[in-house]
Order: C-alpha cells, then structure tokens, then sequence
C-alpha cells in the first residue's frame, strides 16, 4: 500500500472501518459512493471530500465526524 500524504481523514476512516470489520466494497456501497472514491478518501488522494460524505461514513463506522478530522480522539 502506498504512502498516505496529508490523510488524518484517509488514515481514520480506514482504521475506523478496519475495526468494524468492513470492506471498503462495503462501506462504499452503506454510503452511495464507488470503492474507487472510497480509496481516494482513505489514501488522502481527495482534497475535500464533502461534509455530507464525512458524515455518511461517520455515520456507518459509529464514530464522530470530528474523530475522522483529527478534531478528536474520540
């Protein structure tokens, strides 16, 4: 897997994800989104993903909007 460049959103929502259990196949198809955006998201390839997007996954990975920002620990 390559490097993630600028990803506290990419590296949380993959480690979120990853401790539910999920694909990205997955929680890509739980939020309306291709696992090719998914992807993107997770290697920080996207700049900015959308608030309506950070909350659908948060959504789905029973975490906290500011948690996949880097806002929050928690």
């Amino acid at each position: 897997m390559p490097p993630f460049p600028d990803t506290t959103l990419g590296l949380r929502v993959r480690a979120a994800r990853l401790q539910v259990g999920m694909s990205q196949g997955d929680l890509a198809r739980r939020i309306g989104m291709t696992q090719a955006n998914l992807c993107m998201i997770e290697q920080g390839d996207t700049q900015n993903p959308g608030a309506g997007r950070i909350r659908a996954i948060a959504q789905v990975l029973h975490v906290s909007a500011d948690y996949l920002l880097g806002l929050s620990d928690e």
